[in-house]
C-alpha cells in the first residue's frame, strides 16, 4: 500500500496545487488549439500570399501544443499520486481520530465499571453497561394504570412510550463513542481496501497511467475535479421504544 508523511491538511495542499497548475495549462492548451486551428485554416492563403512566416507560425502553434500535452500528461500522474497520498493521509487521520476515541472510552468504562461493581454489591445483581443503554426519557406510560409519568423504578418492559417522543432512550456518552469509533475506523477500512485495489491494478504490466487528449482548441477535456467527502454521520438515533435487545 502506498504510504506518504503527509499529513491530511498537507496532501491536500498538493493535491490543489496540482490541479491549479492543470487549470492553468488547460486554458493555455485552449487558447493555442484556437490559434492553430485558426493558422491552419488559413495556411494557404498565406503561403500563396508570400507570408514567409505561415509555416514556421503553424510549426511554433503544434510545438507549443504539444509542450502543453506533455505538461498535462505529466501532471496527471502527479495528480494520481496525489490523489493516494491525500486518501492515505485521510485513512491515516481516520485511525488516528479512531485511537483517541478508544482512549476517551477506556477512561469512561474504566470509570463506570467500578461504579457498577458497587452498584451490583448493594443490589445483589450483576449489573453490566447495557444498563447504560437503557434510561427511558421524556413522554412515557405505565403499562397498567392511568396516564401519567411512570415511576422510576418500573423497567422498560412495564412503560411503553409516548408516539409522538422522537428519542425516547437516553444515549450516554460511551454508546456515543463507540458509534463514531466504528463510522471513523469503517470509513478507514473503505479507504484502505480502495488503495490495495489500486495498489493491484498499478502491479499489473498492462496498467497504464491515462493520458489527456490531444490539442484541438475547444475539444480540450481537462481532468474532472476529485469529490471532497466533507459529509458527517448521524449518532445512534436513541434505541427502541420499548423492551427487548438490539
Amino acid at each position: 500500500m502506498r504510504q506518504t508523511t503527509l499529513t491530511l491538511a498537507e496532501a491536500g495542499a498538493a493535491l490543489d496545487e496540482v490541479e491549479r497548475r492543470q487549470a492553468q495549462l488547460s486554458a493555455a492548451l485552449a487558447g493555442v488549439g484556437l490559434a492553430l486551428e485558426r493558422a491552419e485554416a488559413e495556411l494557404g492563403e498565406r503561403v500563396l500570399a508570400g507570408h514567409e512566416d505561415a509555416m514556421r507560425d503553424v510549426l511554433e502553434l503544434r510545438t507549443r501544443a504539444d509542450g502543453l500535452n506533455a505538461a498535462l500528461a505529466a501532471l496527471e500522474k502527479r495528480r494520481a499520486a496525489a490523489l493516494l497520498d491525500q486518501k492515505f493521509a485521510t485513512a491515516l487521520d481516520l485511525r488516528q481520530q479512531a485511537a483517541a476515541k478508544h482512549v476517551a472510552l477506556a477512561e469512561i468504562e474504566s470509570a463506570t465499571g467500578t461504579l457498577l461493581d458497587k452498584l451490583s454489591t448493594l443490589e445483589g445483581v450483576r449489573y453490566t453497561t447495557s444498563i447504560l443503554s437503557s434510561q427511558h426519557q421524556g413522554a412515557w406510560f405505565p403499562r397498567q394504570g392511568e396516564l401519567r409519568e411512570p415511576d422510576e423504578f418500573l423497567g422498560l418492559w412495564e412503560c411503553y412510550a409516548d408516539p409522538t417522543n422522537r428519542s425516547p432512550i437516553a444515549v450516554p456518552k460511551s454508546r456515543l463513542l463507540r458509534v463514531e469509533i466504528a463510522e471513523l475506523e469503517g470509513r478507514a477500512a473503505t479507504i484502505e481496501a480502495e488503495l490495495g485495489e489500486t495498489r493491484a491494478e498499478q502491479a499489473r504490466p498492462e496498467a497504464a497511467a491515462p493520458q489527456p487528449e490531444p490539442v484541438g482548441g475547444s475539444r480540450w477535456q481537462t481532468a474532472p475535479r476529485r469529490e471532497k467527502d466533507n459529509e458527517g454521520f448521524v449518532p445512534w438515533p436513541g434505541g427502541p421504544a420499548g423492551g427487548g435487545c438490539e
